[in-house]
């Protein structure tokens, strides 16, 4: 099964790796990681790639850890960049409507959360080929809230 958010590693290089209707390839905003071969489109630089030319392909997950206090829900949270706020991040529950938190939509509801409420992160590399053979790799790293922070923002960057 694809996810949407593919990281790809093309000449030992990190791209983001693109696989829909329109296009299969990589992208970057980097240019240093270009060579004429690469198509610029606006800020972004593409290049069409098949699968068996990168050496790996893998999601990567981030997640935080958050006790509500309420029974059945979980303390691992998914997030991403785009959850980032100025020194909060935004979790989302999409089971119901939990006490005190703002409702976004039916059954679904946030709350944002102090960056020092945060005791403890994960990051998670979901592998779906390595070395350029198909593999089906999980590998987890517990990390510090700023190593997290780091890592999203170096992974969002590509």
């Amino acid at each position: 099964m694809r996810r949407t958010a593919l990281i790809a590693v093309y000449k030992g290089n990190k791209y983001k790796f693109v696989l829909n209707k329109r296009r299969k390839g990589i992208i970057t905003r980097c240019v240093q990681k270009t060579d004429g071969s690469f198509f610029k489109e606006n800020d972004i630089y593409y290049k069409p790639v098949d699968e068996k030319d990168l050496s790996d392909i893998y999601a990567v997950e981030f997640y935080v850890f958050f006790d509500t206090g309420f029974k059945d829900v979980s303390t691992w949270w998914k997030i991403t960049e785009a959850d980032l706020l100025d020194n909060k991040v935004k979790l989302r529950f999409a089971e119901g409507i939990l006490p005190g938190w703002d409702i976004e939509e039916r059954n679904v509801c946030t709350k944002e959360v102090h960056f020092n409420e945060i005791s403890c992160t994960k990051v998670k590399f979901v592998f779906e080929q390595i070395g350029g053979k198909e593999e089906n790799v999980i590998k987890e790293e517990t990390k510090s809230w700023n190593e997290t922070l780091k890592d999203i923002k170096k992974y969002g960057a590509l």
